[in-house]
């Protein structure tokens, strides 16, 4: 058995339908057809519909589409023809797979907003909308008059925005909608903080003195207005004629012992403060450790006994 002619002419498509005629000269029965995007390949057995309705297919993309006529009977092992290419785009639709915003803190006033394609544009003339609003600005005397309300902040093809002249320490949410021809998507919301401002006024800190190699150090933690903007983190500096230390101290701490000193030692305790952007420092504030508990006892004894006066 000879294989089939080819088809006389291509496919044709009609959204999601492909549509095609039988061979003219089938050279054995025709047993099957083969539909070819070239991918995906969908076999078709019902000789008699010669229709197919193709799902899954990406909107606004090209396809390449040829049908497979295969031919056989009698005992006898037929062959295969493929049609001739029929060149065919699927309808646009909004577009799908929106990347997340990325915010970066620049400074005080400055927040930059970038994002990617879609991963499926799904239409021609692609273009972006920013949105933004503001959610929380804990510096504010009063609650601000654009609190929660959304502002249009860029529009056009670009793959960034910089967002200038914003409030200091203060919570901006962004949305990005998506538009080509056909309509739009949004993305899921994103967050960024402007960052804080010089700090006022340091920490208090006292210190107490626990034994001969341990003091208390205590603190309170700057207001926001003092600190403008949240305690971030804390160092704690320990100074003396042998030796030097700063300790890291989590944002949350308001005292800290600090052990293993040296005993009758006078040393200087300075408090840093950050937030995030900037930092201040407490003064210094100086402390001395106590003698050693058998040392202190000889020399109670040496009393005793006149050694010394």
């Amino acid at each position: 058995m000879r294989s089939g002619r080819g088809l006389e002419s291509g496919p044709a498509l009609q959204l999601n339908k492909v549509t095609w005629s039988a061979p003219l000269i089938p050279n054995g029965e025709i047993e099957r057809y083969e539909i070819r995007m070239p991918d995906p390949r969908i076999p078709h057995a019902d000789i008699v519909a010669l229709n197919r309705t193709i799902t899954s297919l990406v909107p606004y993309t090209n396809y390449s589409i040829t049908v497979l006529a295969c031919s056989g009977g009698g005992g006898y092992v037929g062959g295969c023809t493929e049609s001739l290419p029929t060149s065919v785009t699927t309808l646009p639709t909004v577009p799908q797979g929106l990347a997340s915003l990325s915010v970066v803190a620049i400074s005080e006033s400055f927040l930059a907003v970038s994002w990617r394609p879609p991963s499926r544009p799904n239409g021609p003339n692609v273009r972006y909308e920013l949105l933004r609003r503001k959610t929380q600005q804990p510096l504010a005397s009063r609650p601000p008059e654009d609190f929660n309300r959304w502002y249009h902040v860029y529009a056009g093809d670009k793959l960034f925005h910089e967002d200038k002249g914003l409030s200091r320490y203060t919570w901006y949410e962004y949305q990005l909608s998506v538009h080509n021809d056909v309509g739009y998507a949004s993305g899921e919301p994103a967050v960024g903080v402007t960052l804080a401002g010089p700090p006022h006024t340091p920490a208090n800190v006292s210190a107490l003195v626990l034994n001969h190699t341990a003091v208390l150090v205590n603190w309170t933690t700057p207001t926001l207005q003092d600190l403008q903007g949240r305690a971030e983190l804390y160092f704690l500096t320990v100074n003396s004629s042998q030796e030097s230390q700063t300790l890291r101290l989590d944002p949350s701490a308001t005292s800290f012992v600090i052990s293993d000193l040296q005993p009758s030692t006078e040393y200087t305790l300075s408090l840093t403060v950050s937030n995030g952007a900037h930092s201040i420092t407490s003064p210094e504030s100086a402390v001395l450790t106590s003698l050693h508990s058998a040392l202190f006892a000889e020399i109670k004894v040496a009393e005793a006994e006149g050694r010394i006066d």
